[in-house]
């Protein structure tokens, strides 16, 4: 009975990652991009921290402490490169990108496995391109190629690209980490060392002040709270199905970001940019699914 949660939980995971950049985009896009990331672990740290002391701690399975290694810093970038994505530019063109995350993970198993993904799998890339393409389709004005070339041009959407392209390695090492502790235990965990870790660096080296970490504290907490209860859907659902079903659903963020980016900033473009990030949602959820 209780796995049949795993899809409001992943619908829940996409909303609030969609929401979370609302609210960050909102309040801090004026920050320094080592502030803007270290915003939602601000008081999400205490949060996870306390999530640990109240769950009943698991056995951990060979292995979780050197996945632990790998994935944090991963992890760490991946956020840096996404949080500072939304500062960049619009959420309606950012968020979407999200989608190649399953596009890179079929693409690096052909280059160094050689996995040759399925029919589907390839109509699920070309949908993503296409969803790209036409979410700068404003650019046409420099030519055919206009739409891509504005891919490479903007800094935010650069920025999360690289960043979809980590998100796809750290899914994979969060569900092994998962299968060798739980859920819970395992999101916390990775999200209290990342959050000690942005925090405590960048106040010592002098990328953030104690002054802007602190400053607009309900929408601070607000950023917390959504990043908080983002991952415990994100890992509690990856515990509970197939990690591609999961992902899939949590795809749906890139539809959320252009409704949201609609809504609250009026954001330019916002038929043509819904019709892309349909497009490379299907594109995303034909890649896990039928890879």
């Amino acid at each position: 009975m209780i796995e049949s949660f795993w899809f409001p939980l992943s619908l829940a995971t996409a909303i609030l990652s969609a929401g979370e950049a609302t609210v960050l985009r909102h309040f801090f896009s004026d920050l320094r991009a080592w502030e803007m990331t270290a915003k939602p672990f601000v008081f999400s740290t205490p949060l996870f921290i306390l999530a640990i002391v109240l769950m009943p701690l698991p056995e951990l399975k060979p292995g979780f402490w050197p996945l632990m290694a790998i994935t944090a810093p991963l992890t760490t970038v991946g956020i840096f490169f996404n949080l500072n994505a939304f500062r960049l530019a619009p959420i309606s063109l950012t968020m979407p990108m999200l989608s190649f995350t399953p596009a890179f993970a079929v693409i690096t198993g052909l280059l160094f496995l050689g996995e040759m993904p399925s029919p589907i799998g390839l109509v699920g890339i070309l949908l993503i391109i296409s969803g790209s393409y036409i979410i700068n389709m404003n650019c046409r004005n420099d030519g055919i190629t206009g739409p891509f070339k504005a891919i490479l041009r903007e800094r935010g959407t650069r920025y999360m690209l690289f960043a979809a392209l980590l998100y796809g390695i750290c899914s994979v090492l969060g569900k092994m980490m998962g299968l060798r502790s739980s859920a819970v235990f395992t999101g916390s965990s990775i999200f209290v060392a990342i959050g000690f870790f942005v925090i405590i660096t960048s106040l010592i080296t002098g990328r953030a002040s104690t002054k802007a970490l602190l400053s607009s504290p309900l929408a601070t907490l607000l950023a917390g709270i959504m990043i908080f209860l983002e991952i415990l859907c994100h890992n509690v659902a990856i515990s509970l199905i197939d990690a591609a079903y999961m992902i899939s659903i949590k795809r749906l963020n890139g539809i959320f970001g252009v409704l949201f980016g609609w809504l609250f900033f009026k954001e330019d473009n916002i038929g043509s940019r819904l019709a892309a990030a349909a497009l490379m949602s299907a594109g995303a959820i034909m890649i896990v699914l039928f890879r």
